[in-house]
């Protein structure tokens, strides 16, 4: 989200085919307007804003890429920005402080275990290991730290969810979700981290919705009205907002939640 307007680059089509269009959605009105098409089309990547560019991480149309693509939000240009260290997809993306931190991921052969931070979306530091390789994890900034919830492993979705400190490059264990699953969306709303839908070990989307609070309580939520996973998702820290996703093929929904009164 940028000045009021959310960004969604890349994704799959209803064909299941891999896109690279730039959408604008006004969250006031509802309008959705395409912008372009970055210069390779792709999914399952990542995507961040420094400054005034939408920079996008790694994804592929079959497999995944080291593709760095920017797009000025001011300009409307695209181009290819650089390369990650390692080809990627199935990686998630969190911003602290002006710097955004790339977690796990896929590198065509076994989840990952690196955690990457970079300022300028062309320069790219290792600053952390996660215990275990994971992709698809469901990642948040919650305050200074970075929450890592689920995820898919070698051996199928987790339920672990790990605080990361860029501070100290520390990774913890928080605690657990009650049940094990992968391509959920992890969305910042007050001092609360809410991961929402995702995918259990059948691969069927879910319905569910656990909350993380910052000192490390883990609850169920409400649960969402249909099964979803694989959303993007953005807020603004009272707003938030779940964009497309999948529930057998893919939805082109937009789904909106603001933080209510205190319970």
């Amino acid at each position: 989200m940028w000045k009021g307007r959310i960004y969604v680059a890349g994704g799959l089509d209803a064909a299941g085919s891999s896109i690279g269009d730039v959408l604008s959605i006004d969250p006031a009105t509802g309008r959705v307007a395409r912008l372009g098409s970055m210069p390779q089309p792709f999914h399952d990547g990542a995507a961040a804003i420094i400054r005034h560019t939408l920079f996008t991480f790694g994804g592929g149309e079959i497999s995944g890429s080291d593709t760095v693509q920017a797009f000025d939000l001011v300009r409307h240009r695209f181009r290819v920005a650089g390369r990650l260290p390692v080809a990627l997809s199935d990686l998630a993306a969190a911003a602290v402080n002006g710097t955004v931190y790339l977690v796990g991921g896929f590198d065509n052969v076994t989840p990952q275990t690196a955690i990457y931070a970079t300022i300028d979306g062309h320069r790219f530091h290792v600053v952390g290991h996660l215990p275990v390789g994971l992709r698809y994890p469901a990642v948040a900034a919650l305050g200074s730290a970075v929450i890592v919830a689920g995820g898919d492993s070698d051996s199928g979705p987790v339920s672990t969810v790990y605080r990361f400190a860029p501070r100290t490059g520390h990774v913890s264990l928080l605690g657990h979700l009650p049940t094990p699953l992968g391509h959920a969306t992890a969305l910042a709303l007050g001092s609360k981290v809410y991961v929402l839908g995702g995918r259990g070990a059948a691969g069927d989307a879910l319905r569910s919705a656990f909350v993380i609070a910052s000192g490390g309580e883990i609850r169920a939520f409400h649960r969402l009205a249909a099964p979803l996973s694989d959303a993007a998702g953005t807020s603004d820290g009272l707003e938030a907002w779940l964009l497309g996703g999948w529930r057998g093929g893919t939805v082109a929904q937009v789904l909106h939640a603001r933080l209510g009164p205190p319970a």
